[in-house]
C-alpha cells in the first residue's frame, strides 16, 4: 500500500540546501507593516514663521451642471468643505512621523510552520543584500521628493522636505528638483535616508521625523489639499467632507445649523476643525515604487499591492506575477548578481507594506457559513486584507 503523498508541497533537491515550492498559502497569514505612519499635520507659514493650524471650513457655494436642454436648471448649490491657508500665510508646512519595526519581525501570523520557515529564511537571505537597499533607496526618493505631498506641490514656488532620525541628524534636500517617477543616480541625501531605513528595518528600529516647508512665493488665502473622506450615501446638496482633526463639537454643529437668529447667524461659514493628511494617503505616495512588474521598466511607479492594483489606471499590473505566486516559491529567490532581483525586490516590498491573506481548506470551509461561502479558482488566495 502506497504512503499517502502530503499535497501541501513538493521538494526540489539542492546541492546546498533543501528547497520547498508550496502548493497552496497557509490558511493563516499576516504580516504586519514595518513603516508606521502618523497623519500629516497641515499648518500656515507667516513670513517662514509657523503660525498654527489649516482650517478647514464648511461652506456653500453656487456651482453649474452640465446638463442638456434649455428647460433644465444649470445653477448646482451645494454645501461642501475646503481648507484654506490664513490671509497673512506665505507657505504653508506639512508633517508627519515615521517609526519601524524589524523586517524580520514582520510575519505576525502564520498556522503553517514549513512556510514560517520559507519567509524567514528569505529575510535571513536578503538581510544585507542590494534589493533591501534598492527598495529603501526608492522610498528615501519618494519621502524627500514630496511625492506625499500629492496636489499640495503644485503649490509650491519652492519645496524644502527635511527628515530628523534622532534629535541631531537632520537630513534636507529641495524637493522640487527631484523626480517623482523614476529612480536610480541618488543624492547623497536620499543614500543617507535609505542607508537609515535599511538600518531602521534589519539592526534597530528607529524614528523619524518628516516636514516639507511649501513656499508659496506669494501671500494669501489659498485653497490647499487634505485628504478626502469617503462618505456613503451622502445627502443631496452636500458636495464632498475633508479630513480633519479638532473638530467642531456635533452638539455646537447642530445648534449653529439650527440658529435662525439674525444677529448670532453663522452657518453660512464653519469652522470644522484642522487639516490633514491621513496616513493611508502617505502611505501610498511613499511605497509607489513598483517598477518590476511587466512593462514597468517603461512606465510610471505604482504603489506596491500584492496584485498591482493601480486605482490610477483602473487595473491590475500583476495578474501573472502576484506577490501570493511569488510566496509560493520563495526559497527560489536569490540575491541577483549582475543586478538585484526584482521579484525579490517586489516581496521585500510587499513585507514593509504589510498584508493578510490565506487559502481557505477544505474543513474550514465546510465549517463556515453557508452566506459566506463562495466559488474560487484552486491555489487562488483570498485577500482578506490590504493595509494601506
Amino acid at each position: 500500500m502506497e504512503a499517502p503523498v502530503d499535497r501541501r508541497f513538493h521538494f526540489r533537491c539542492n546541492p546546498r540546501r533543501l528547497k520547498m515550492k508550496f502548493a497552496s498559502l497557509p490558511s493563516i497569514l499576516s504580516v504586519q507593516r514595518c513603516l508606521i505612519l502618523s497623519d500629516a499635520a497641515m499648518e500656515n507659514v507667516v513670513d517662514g514663521v509657523v503660525k498654527g493650524p489649516v482650517a478647514v471650513i464648511r461652506h456653500g457655494v453656487l456651482g453649474t451642471q452640465n446638463v442638456a436642454g434649455k428647460d433644465k436648471d444649470i445653477k448646482n448649490p451645494q454645501r461642501t468643505e475646503s481648507a484654506k491657508t490664513d490671509p497673512d500665510a506665505t507657505g504653508m508646512q506639512v508633517s508627519f512621523s515615521m517609526s519601524t519595526i524589524l523586517l524580520k519581525n514582520a510575519l505576525f501570523a502564520c498556522n503553517d510552520q514549513n512556510f514560517r520557515k520559507s519567509i524567514d529564511d528569505f529575510v535571513e537571505r536578503f538581510a544585507d543584500s542590494g534589493e533591501l537597499r534598492e527598495v529603501c533607496n526608492r522610498y528615501a526618493r519618494n519621502i524627500l521628493n514630496g511625492r506625499w505631498l500629492w496636489r499640495n506641490r503644485i503649490l509650491g514656488q519652492k519645496i524644502t522636505v527635511s527628515v530628523k532620525c534622532g534629535e541631531e541628524r537632520e537630513i534636507v534636500q529641495d524637493a522640487t528638483r527631484r523626480p517623482s517617477d523614476t529612480f536610480g543616480d541618488y543624492t547623497e541625501q536620499e543614500k543617507e535616508l535609505g542607508g537609515l531605513l535599511f538600518k531602521s528595518l534589519t539592526e534597530v528600529p528607529l524614528k523619524f521625523k518628516v516636514s516639507a516647508m511649501i513656499d508659496f512665493g506669494m501671500k494669501g488665502s489659498f485653497e490647499v489639499f487634505p485628504s478626502q473622506n469617503y462618505v456613503d450615501n451622502k445627502p443631496e446638496g452636500f458636495a464632498r467632507s475633508l479630513y480633519k482633526r479638532n473638530m467642531i463639537n456635533r452638539d455646537d454643529l447642530i445648534r449653529l445649523m439650527r440658529d435662525e437668529n439674525p444677529d448670532t447667524f453663522m452657518k453660512d461659514i464653519i469652522y470644522m476643525g484642522d487639516a490633514y493628511i491621513r496616513d493611508q494617503k502617505i502611505g501610498n505616495a511613499i511605497r509607489t515604487i513598483d517598477t518590476w512588474y511587466e512593462g514597468g521598466d517603461d512606465a510610471r511607479p505604482i504603489p506596491v499591492e500584492p496584485k498591482g492594483a493601480n486605482i490610477e489606471t483602473n487595473e491590475v499590473k500583476r495578474e501573472n506575477n502576484s506577490l501570493f505566486g511569488l510566496l509560493l516559491d520563495l526559497d527560489s529567490l536569490t540575491p541577483g548578481v549582475d543586478r538585484p532581483n526584482p521579484d525579490a525586490m517586489f516581496v521585500l516590498a510587499n513585507l514593509v507594506r504589510g498584508f493578510l491573506a490565506g487559502e481557505k481548506n477544505e474543513k474550514s470551509e465546510s465549517s463556515g457559513k453557508a452566506g459566506r461561502r463562495k466559488e474560487r479558482k484552486p491555489n487562488q488566495p483570498d485577500l482578506l486584507e490590504e493595509n494601506a
